[in-house]
């Protein structure tokens, strides 16, 4: 009965974002789709994760998420949390009885096959071939009802969109030219801003660094897409209050010190916040000469619990064509702990990851080797993971550390394929 109340939910969110039928969604899609959730609910659920419950990644059983990931989805959907949307979908018993029952084409094909079983029959053959032909007739009414006329395609709406300065140092506009046809502008949006002009010229402030994509869509529906690159000046970091989308810039005099990057309690004196309520993050944006299949990066950090039950941190490699994502959490909470490898997922809810020895308030060495797509993670010099993926990274365009609270971090360090030492910061 989960399953399908999550199915219901999904089939709700699909229709809600207006991305086509999902066979088609790319991996862009699953981007935006995302970025959405976590804009709206302040829970990130990575593309791997949409994709396998889409149904777009094979798992070995039928994906149920766990308990975060759901309440996120429910509340995407426009539901209070996942108990409020099944409480409301258990009410409407005829939707329920819609989602259980098989397709048309199913029991045609089980009609059909009943029928080969008896066509020795005379009767059955002349119901064979009565059903045969009603199933072309309905098939082609069907077609010729749903076929976009050649008028409908008149007035579709299109778009082009160019990003004028795609590459920049933060804190920047962004200055964006766009072309509409068939498009009313209060019903235009980029970047998730509503166009309130008809210059065909949108700016548009840009604060935290990042690699990603700006999308121009229209009620929902996606016109045009283009990636942007905004860098940072060496490591900048951030805070942000839980389920809220702006990000704090922190000044350096208040994280950077005594060769560590660390955010304390103290730093929060007289602010109402705990460990539980933000996020810090520490970020590097740049053109970095690495390739993202070939390449080792060292981190040492501490995650300071605060009393908190999971204190986590989480690593993010972004590249031009995928990313690599890192999430390590304290003893008690292993099952929080998962890998997203471009295409591959490994989840401590699901997979038998060993035990880290991750501690709060205790400094961990993480080390991640990628050599030609394969994986070796090792925490403390202890090997924990190894995994191949197949979709290539490229190359890379930006590091993300991102805790849970307050958290310190002693250095961080990458290595090209070639053992050079790229980046050597320790703050």
């Amino acid at each position: 009965m989960e399953i399908d109340f999550l199915h219901i939910c999904l089939k709700t969110i699909a229709q809600k974002i207006n991305e086509g039928e999902i066979e088609k969604w790319t991996d862009s899609s699953f981007i935006r789709l995302s970025e959405a959730v976590e804009a709206k609910t302040g829970i990130l659920i990575s593309k791997n994760t949409l994709k396998r419950l889409f149904g777009k990644m094979k798992t070995p059983n039928e994906y149920n998420p766990q308990r975060d990931t759901k309440n996120a989805l429910a509340i995407y959907a426009g539901y209070k949390s996942w108990d409020h949307f099944k409480e409301e979908i258990s009410k409407d018993e005829q939707y329920l009885k819609i989602v259980k029952e098989k397709n048309l084409s199913d029991l045609i094909a089980a009609k059909m096959q009943d029928i080969d079983k008896k066509k020795n029959s005379k009767v059955l053959r002349i119901k064979t071939i009565f059903i045969s032909i009603l199933v072309v007739t309905l098939s082609m009414a069907i077609f010729l009802f749903l076929r976009p006329q050649k008028v409908e395609k008149l007035y579709e709406p299109r778009a082009k969109m160019q990003i004028k300065n795609p590459v920049d140092t933060v804190p920047y506009t962004m200055h964006v030219s766009f072309e509409t046809k068939n498009v009313i502008e209060d019903s235009l949006f980029i970047g998730g801003e509503k166009v309130i002009t008809n210059t065909g010229r949108f700016n548009m402030g840009i604060s935290t660094p990042i690699y990603t994509w700006l999308t121009l869509k229209y009620k929902n529906k996606l016109l045009a897409l283009r990636p942007y690159h905004a860098l940072s000046k060496g490591w900048m970091t951030y805070y942000q209050k839980k389920n809220k989308k702006n990000f704090v810039l922190v000044k350096p005099p208040s994280w950077n010190y005594n060769g560590q990057a660390s955010i304390s309690k103290k730093w929060f004196q007289g602010n109402i916040l705990d460990s539980t309520s933000f996020f810090w993050y520490l970020k590097n944006f740049k053109n970095f000469p690495l390739q993202g299949d070939d390449f080792t990066l060292e981190c040492k950090a501490n995650i300071q619990g605060d009393g908190v039950g999971c204190g986590g941190i989480l690593f993010v490699t972004f590249g031009e064509s995928g990313h690599l994502e890192t999430c390590l959490n304290s003893r008690s909470c292993a099952n929080h702990n998962f890998l997203y490898l471009s295409d591959l997922i490994v989840e401590g809810e699901y997979n038998d990851l060993p035990n880290l020895d991750i501690q709060p308030n205790e400094w961990s060495v993480i080390r991640m080797e990628v050599k030609n797509k394969k994986v070796r993670l090792l925490v403390n010099s202890k090997l924990v993971f190894e995994g191949k993926y197949e979709k290539e990274i490229g190359r890379i365009k930006g590091f993300n550390l991102k805790f849970q609270g307050f958290g310190a971090v002693d250095y961080f360090k990458a290595w090209d394929s070639t053992g050079k030492l790229i980046e050597d910061e320790n703050f």
